[in-house]
Formats: C-alpha cells, structure tokens, sequence
C-alpha cells in the first residue's frame, strides 16, 4: 500500500494561508503567528486546512489570544471535524487510539503490541495498528515507529477528559499535577512530566492503593531539572505502602533507596528508573517473565542488581554511571534475549561473569570501568565492543573465533602487546595505549578491516602491513613510529600521520607513493615534510599559484592533486580552495574538512588530497570583453588562529590516468626549492613577468592586465610574492 507523506514545512504553511488568508503565504504582519499556528496543525493537511479556516477574518489581536489555548485544547469545530475519524472505530480501535494518543505515541510498533493489554481477547493490536494508520489516524514508518499527529493526540485526551470532567481520578489516563494526587480503579495509565511541576505536589503513602487497575506510571523529564526542582515531587520518607502490578514503571530521579517492599514485578515490561537514589531494588528471585527492559542509568547509590533468573526475554540492561556497583551477578547467565548491556562509567566494577555465552548480545560497552581487568569474554556475537578506559591489560585467543564483530574500541587501556585480533573485525581504535609496542603481524589477512585508529600510542616503533581493505589510518602522535612494512593499496585511503616526526625516509617515500598512485578524490593525508614533492608539476612559495593559460589545457583533465606545506605552531582546522579559472571571475570553491584530531603542528607538515576537476562557471561579458589569460589557486586554511600555508603545490590528471612512480633520490624526492626546480613553475613564473613588466607592442593593455592581477591577488588577501616566481 502506497502511504503519503505529511507535507513538508513549506508546504504545510502554504496550505495553512491558502485558507487562512485566501493566499499562499502571509503578510509580514502575520508571518510569524501563521508559522506558529502551521506547526501546531503538525503538518496534518486536514488540522491546517481546519486551522485556517478557524482563523479566517480574525484580527491579529485575536490570533495571539488563540494560540496558547489552542496548544492544550482544541476549539469546538476543530474537534468536531477530527472527531469523524474516531467515531468511526471499533471500540476496542477507540481503546488502541487513546492509549497511543496518551502514551505511546513515538514508540516502535513492537513496543505497543507489548505495552497494550487488549480490551478483548479475542482483538490483536497488530490488527489495530493497522486500521489506525488505514485510516490516517496514526503515521507508521519504515523503522517501525508510531506516530500521532499533535491534534490527534489532543483530541485523544479531550476524550479522556470527558470521560470524568469534574472527577479526573475516574478517567482512563492522568496527565497533570491536577489529576495525579487521586485516582480509582477505572485509572489505567499516569503520564506526568515532573520538568513542568510548577509547586510542590505530595504524594502520599497510600496515593496508588485505589488504583488496582493502574498498568502505565510514568513519571518522567523532558528537560533537565536541577536538584531543587527535583524536589517537587515529594514522598513520604517511610516510602510507598503500594504499588500495582504494573507493565510500565518510568521514575526519573526517583528520590527513595528502595521500592516499595510488596510490589509485584512480575507484569512488567518496562522497568525505567534513570538518576534514581536506589540502593537496592528487591530481594530474592522475581517471576520476571515480561521484563524486556531495564535502566538503571545514572543511579549512582545501586550497590547490587537483583538475581535475574527468571528475566529471561529481557533484551535491553542499562546500568552506566551506576558508579557504586561491583559485580555483576552471575544468574546474566540466563539473558539469552539480551541484545544490549551498558555499564560505561560503573567505577567500582570489578566482577564480570565468565564462561558464559550470551546468544543475543551484541552491544556491550564498558567504558571507564578503571577497575575492570578481565577481558569479558560473555558473547560471541558480539557487534560493538567498547572498552575504553579499563585496566584490561590482555585480549584473549577466543576473540579470533567472533564472527560478527564490527568494530572494538579499546583506547586507554594496559595492553602491552595485542596478539589476538577476530578475524572479522571492521574498525579497531586502539587510541592512546601508551604501554602497546606491537601490533600483530596478521592484520593484513583480515579482508573487512577498514579503519584503524593508534593514535598517541608512544611506544609502538613500526606498523605492519595492512590489508587492502583499509580506507582510513589515523596515527596522530605516535612519538617513536618510524616504519611502515608496506605501501598503502586502497585507492581511497585517509592517511593522517600529524607529528610523528620519526618516520624515517622509506616510511615517507611508501606514503608518498600511496598518494601519488592511488590516492582517489577528497581523500586526505597529512605527515611531516616542509617542501612540496618535486613530481607535483607546478610549485609556488605562499598560499597561491598562477599559471598562464599557454601553459596548461584544462580539457585534458578531470582532477587535480594539491599539496600544501603548513607552518607550524598552530593547528591545522581544514582550508578552502578557490579555482579561479581566470583571474577576478568567479571561481570554484573545494574544501579539505577539519580532522576529527588536529593536535598542534610540532614542525611543518604537508597536507595532500586530490579532487575532481569541476567545469568552471560561464564567464560573464566582462571576461569575455576583458580576458586575463592567468590562472590561479588560492588556499585559505581556516579557524580563529589559522595555520600559515607555506607553500603550495598543483598536479593535473587525465581520465584513467595511471602514472607510475618513479624512484627519486632523496634530493629529487623532498623537492628543491619551489622557486628552482621545475622547468614548467619556472617557464610560468617567466610568463608573469613578462605580462607584468612587458614593454612589447600594447604595453598600455599588459599595464591594465598587470594592475588586475595586483587587484585580484589584494582583494584575495595573497601575497604578491606569487607574482615573483
């Protein structure tokens, strides 16, 4: 079934002010107020279409009056126009639509066929799913999520409302201060978002033992609250006497150390107790059949997790920040659902099960965990595997056996020697292992590994072959690298190597090698050097080169190679290039993006990347009256304290063009000065002058050139010693 989209914002507007104003868009007046008004109709074409008629004919006095309570209540014909969709349901429809319009909104698909107890047994929620996005009265998209436009689910809680209007505690589902204190056995859900408390609310002791029927508690924060708002929630220090057998239990900052002692958790699904004061939730083994979730973030008292046993469907276990926590039970054994376990930041971890073999686990981070020193061999499946910041000194031979594995973080470990890598593996970021001295010779045999990280890691002295796959090196930093094996094969290789300042003269010879035959378009490499390469065919001293048309045909090419040599003392933030087919038009702009690491430059550094030759823009009837038959390239490196471009450096490329390499001495290869030692830079150097200082027939028209050029290079803030060599 073809689904339509919602308009876009644009389109939306325009929607709104064709019935609003009898015209596509607003007077400047109004603009403001209809933009306002259009995203409160939630792009819905049929709430804008509605919106604006309502609107219509109204002073600007009156659109100010009507928009705040039109964001909490819906005006009686807007209502009587959505309402149609509604009336039209099944009733087991109707219950399906007022929980999504009061609580799960948002969610994936799965999780409210979780979530919602169907009124009949015999009803399916899948089914009224379904019949609710058939009938336009939810959007489900490609990922699952399901979403009710904004006046859906405010004529969803209109409903609620007029279930009970001047008894809240008898409506379905609760959804402000007001309403909360009270309730009965007709209450199925409570949705309070405590960031919005204004004064103190009190909950007492018994508030939730009327409430038999209560399946939904969520208390949450929409936006962060400080420790003092927090407090506007208040409990009874001796704790609740009751809960409900709930499936949803969300309390953010829950301010007690335990839960109340005769809640039954058997119904839940979702246990959600982020930034809570908790020190324990309960005691002993609990049917948990239902749990599917668990956080636990950021409670940072929770000294002991409760037996898991019987948490056997439970899929998602987040326990990060929860600094007090030492060990972690061994009855995670039975977790064969558990999909993803965080406990990044636990501090006092020190215990993690092994032996075990987690089927369904493939996230697992445990970052920060500096009293971690067991490498946590609990899955084979694993996908993603952050260890970052642990006291993991070894990786063990069975991590060759993991066949799923896309990429493990390990930056800032106490790895001294990494012998075992799966042989699966993607990406492996090894960052700041200052104790690491090898790198195992067999990574060139792993055939998916495309990015590796050793930045700052000091002690490692040479880097072993890499395989083909490789498209991105970053070895920011590393003090004493001297040696490469190999030469880099993969054409779209990123190589950074920013001060490492011992690599010795083969090592940057394979590098150049690698960026002179494979490099391919916006791929970058940086590595210590203070003049531009000798086979980069035109050379200039500053951060410009000009070449004469005579000198160069353009059509023959469809890329170009740059190398820039960069000052140092600063850090290097990216550069912008300007194309300037011929001098003052204007010009194509390419960009070589900040790094993701860009340290301060210890010594001169050269930057090289190649691009594709864009055709130059159509030259205006000035240049074509006027012609300045020079070319020039500009590079403008960016940020605050930019770093210097010393000099500059230009190659152009043939489609399909496959230069070999040639073998140069050491004087050929690092270049003589760029003022002396290419017959092509000197001949166009020659030319510039000879345009510049010319005194030959038409003098008076190279005196007018010569002055463009001069104004050009000022208005490009250039220095004019590109005009002297």
């Amino acid at each position: 079934m073809y689904k339509v989209a919602y308009p876009s914002k644009q389109e939306a507007l325009t929607i709104f002010c064709q019935h609003a104003f009898n015209q596509s868009s607003p007077s400047d007046d109004f603009k403001a107020l209809a933009t306002e008004f259009s995203a409160l109709a939630g792009h819905l074409p049929l709430g804008l279409r509605v919106l604006g008629s309502f609107m219509r004919g109204k002073s600007k006095e009156e659109w100010e009056f009507s928009l705040p309570t039109l964001k909490h209540r819906l005006d009686g014909e807007i209502e009587k126009v959505l309402k149609v969709g509604y009336n039209g349901l099944h009733k087991d429809d109707k219950a399906l639509f007022l929980h999504i319009a009061c609580l799960f909104s948002g969610h994936h698909e799965n999780y409210v066929k979780e979530m919602v107890i169907p009124p009949n047994n015999d009803s399916d929620v899948g089914f009224g799913l379904e019949v609710l996005a058939n009938k336009s009265l939810i959007q489900k998209y490609e990922n699952g999520i399901v979403e009710m436009h904004s006046l859906l689910r405010q004529l969803g809680r209109e409903v609620v409302r007029e279930q009970s209007i001047y008894e809240p505690g008898k409506r379905q589902f609760l959804m402000n201060t007001r309403e909360t204190c009270g309730g009965t056995g007709t209450v199925l859900g409570i949705s309070l978002d405590m960031s919005e408390i204004k004064e103190e609310l009190y909950i007492s002791e018994k508030t939730f033992e009327e409430m038999r029927n209560l399946l939904y508690l969520k208390f949450y924060m929409s936006s962060h609250v400080d420790d003092e708002m927090k407090l506007k929630l208040l409990l009874p220090e001796e704790g609740l006497s009751y809960l409900p057998q709930l499936r949803l239990l969300q309390w953010d900052a829950y301010p007690l150390e335990f839960l109340p002692s005769h809640f039954r958790p058997e119904c839940l699904v979702e246990l959600n107790m982020s930034n809570s004061k908790l020190k324990k939730l309960w005691s002993g083994v609990q049917p948990l059949r239902n749990l599917r979730t668990m956080n636990l973030y950021n409670s940072r008292n929770l000294e002991v997790l409760p037996n898991l046993l019987e948490a056997t469907k439970l899929n998602t276990l987040n326990l990060g920040w929860c600094e007090s926590l030492v060990e972690l039970p061994s009855s995670i054994k039975n977790l064969q659902n558990l999909f993803l376990l965080e406990m990044s930041c636990c501090g006092k971890l020190e215990i993690i099960p092994t032996n075990i073999n987690l089927a369904s686990l493939e996230f697992l981070h445990l970052r920060y965990c500096t009293r971690l020193k067991t490498f946590p061999e609990i899955s084979t499946n694993i996908r993603l595997l952050k260890i970052k910041g642990t006291s993991i000194t070894e990786v063990p031979p069975s991590v060759q056996y993991w066949r799923k594995i896309e990429e493990i973080c390990m930056e800032r470990t106490k790895v001294k020697r990494l012998v075992h890598v799966p042989y699966a593996l993607e990406r492996l970021c090894l960052r700041g292992n200052r104790e690491l001295e090898t790198l195992p010779r067999y990574l060139k045999y792993l055939p998916r590994l495309h990015m590796i990280d050793i930045s700052y890691c000091i002690n490692i002295i040479s880097l072993p072959e890499l395989p083909g796959s490789v498209s991105a090196l970053t070895a920011v930093n590393c003090e004493s690298l001297q040696r490469l094996h190999s030469h880099f094969r993969n054409r779209s290789i990123t190589l950074n190597f920013t001060n490492c300042l011992k690599l010795d003269q083969r090592a940057q010879e394979k590098i150049h090698e690698s960026v002179y035959i494979n490099q391919s378009a916006y791929q970058v490499a940086l590595l210590p050097g203070a003049q531009v390469p000798t086979y980069f065919t035109y050379r200039s001293t500053g951060n410009a080169i000009m070449i004469h048309w005579d000198k160069l045909d353009l059509s023959k090419y469809n890329r170009f190679k740059v190398c820039l040599v960069l000052g140092a003392g600063k850090r290097f933030q990216g550069c912008d290039i300007k194309f300037y087919k011929q001098m003052l038009c204007k010009p194509r702009e390419y960009h070589v993006a900040k790094r993701l690491d860009t340290p301060i430059l210890v010594s001169d550094h050269l930057c090289m990347c190649e691009f594709g030759l864009l055709p130059p823009h159509p030259p205006t009837q000035r240049e074509l009256l006027r012609p300045i038959k020079m070319m020039m390239v500009s590079f403008e490196s960016r940020g605050f304290d930019k770093c210097q471009v010393k000099e500059c450096g230009l190659q152009f490329l043939e489609p399909h063009e496959t230069s070999q390499f040639r073998s140069l001495s050491l004087h050929q290869y690092f270049g003589s000065s760029s003022s002396s030692g290419n017959e092509d830079h000197e001949e166009t150097s020659s030319d510039i002058e000879e345009i510049i200082h010319g005194d030959k027939e038409g003098s008076s028209r190279n005196k007018s050139v010569r002055s463009w050029i001069k104004v050009g290079a000022k208005k490009l803030r250039l220095s004019l010693d590109c005009l002297k060599h």
